[in-house]
């Protein structure tokens, strides 16, 4: 039930019963009241009746002039001490019926005080026992509240686990429930708040481990035009491009997609990074073995799942000569070629690094050379650049890609990337790229 509803009843019950009982003792004491004064204004009248017979008072009553079969009702005083009294005559009309008379004194059989006196008492006894109902029926319905009140202290307090033990109906209860949703929803908020900060936390990481992943400076290669660019997403991972520059005075450009995101991602491509920078930087022509001590290096270092696929193409400066190495990496390096103006896929056959420590691995890995004439580019990049998507969730692909590279490749090395990072950013609008891009390129000048 109820507070209300229950408070009123319970008040109402008590009401009811205590005025019952009131009225049925006022009504007892009145009664006997009205019984004790008729009985002592009958006694106290016939004896003074009897006594004042011949009174003073009988000389003033003209019995002649009074009429018959009616009461007449007069004050008179009596006695040596003039006291007062109703006088009450009667004449017959019936000859055989003297006349009558009676005298009741002033006061008697008044019993008003008393009955005043009962009256006021039972009023005060009903105001007693209504106010002491009211004051239980208040206690019983503040006594949960206090519980409840006691329980929201302590959730206050950062206990969030904590439930109300409060046992009632009626509105607390559905205030105890409430309490508890509330509890129960603060306690998944402080969760998510933590898993937030974890997540921010490990964001800020991430982006520190990738921005250290980049290269600091380009490499100055006389008669070629390198560039490399990066653009972080949302939730960074640890794909990166770097340039390898050899004993030998040979340019490696190196893309690397790595598995994974956040701090996890970005620790396997820091990892994935200090092997292939050493191993490439003093193999000589051997990319091949450089290729496979990585491979059984990582595939020791990573978890179970984790992998990284990389893209290399070490470049000869004096003859423009071209060797080319994938590790499982999905983006095949583009080459525009002068003499025809058209964009060339070169895509050799490889696994990824870090998925088995060496047969696998070491079968599949191909090399393949190309050459690069006077105004030939050529273009690596991760899969992020052909993953962009716009507001309506669609991809730009392959072939969107194709044509930003197409539109920028007579420009220098740098002012295409920039024109096919600002068309990537037109073609997304307001929507984040899902995944890191890498681009990287080198132009041999005419």
């Amino acid at each position: 039930m109820k507070l209300g509803a229950r408070f009123a009843l319970t008040t109402s019950a008590v009401v009811v019963v205590f005025m019952s009982l009131a009225g049925i003792l006022l009504y007892n004491a009145a009664t006997q009241a009205t019984q004790n004064a008729r009985s002592s204004v009958i006694t106290e009248s016939m004896e003074l009746t009897a006594k004042e017979v011949d009174g003073a008072w009988n000389r003033g009553v003209d019995w002649d002039n009074l009429t018959p079969g009616e009461i007449t009702r007069m004050k008179v005083t009596y006695g040596a001490d003039k006291g007062e009294a109703d006088l009450f005559l009667y004449k017959s009309d019936l000859e055989e019926i003297d006349d009558r008379f009676l005298l009741v004194p002033a006061g008697s059989g008044d019993e008003s005080e008393d009955l005043f006196r009962l009256i006021v008492g039972v009023i005060i006894v009903v105001l007693i026992a209504v106010a002491l109902a009211s004051f239980l029926v208040a206690k019983q319905a503040s006594r949960p509240l206090e519980k409840l009140v006691n329980d929201i202290r302590q959730i206050a307090r950062g206990d969030f686990n904590h439930r109300t033990r409060v046992k009632a109906g009626g509105e607390i209860a559905l205030l105890a429930r409430t309490v508890d949703r509330m509890a129960s929803s603060l306690a998944e908020a402080q969760e998510a708040e933590i898993e937030l900060e974890m997540k921010e936390r490990e964001m800020e990481v991430a982006d520190e481990v990738r921005e250290a992943l980049l290269p600091q400076a380009m490499p100055v290669v006389r008669g070629y035009d390198i560039a490399g660019e990066h653009q972080g997403c949302p939730e960074p991972g640890g794909d990166f491009y770097d340039f390898v520059e050899t004993t030998a005075g040979e340019v490696g450009l190196l893309v690397c997609g790595v598995s994974g995101k956040g701090v996890p991602g970005a620790l396997v491509g820091a990892t994935a990074r200090a092997y292939l920078r050493t191993e490439l930087a003093t193999c000589g022509p051997d990319i091949e073995g450089a290729l496979k001590r990585v491979n059984r290096h990582l595939a020791g270092d990573v978890g179970e799942g984790m992998f990284v696929t990389a893209l290399y193409a070490l470049l000869q400066p004096a003859t423009g000569q071209v060797q080319l190495a994938c590790a499982g990496h999905k983006v095949p390096l583009i080459r525009h070629a002068a003499s025809d103006g058209k964009l060339h896929r070169h895509h050799p056959d490889g696994f990824a690094l870090g998925f088995d420590e060496g047969p696998v691995f070491d079968q599949a890995l191909q090399l393949t050379s190309l050459q690069l004439d006077p105004g030939d580019r050529i273009i690596l990049m991760n899969t992020g650049p052909a993953q962009v998507t716009n507001e309506d969730g669609e991809e730009i692909g392959d072939q969107g890609l194709y044509k930003l590279l197409m539109s920028y490749s007579s420009e220098s090395s740098e002012m295409m990337l920039d024109g096919v990072l600002m068309g990537l950013e037109s073609f997304a609008g307001d929507e984040p790229y899902p995944n890191d891009l890498s681009l990287m390129t080198i132009r041999r000048e005419a």
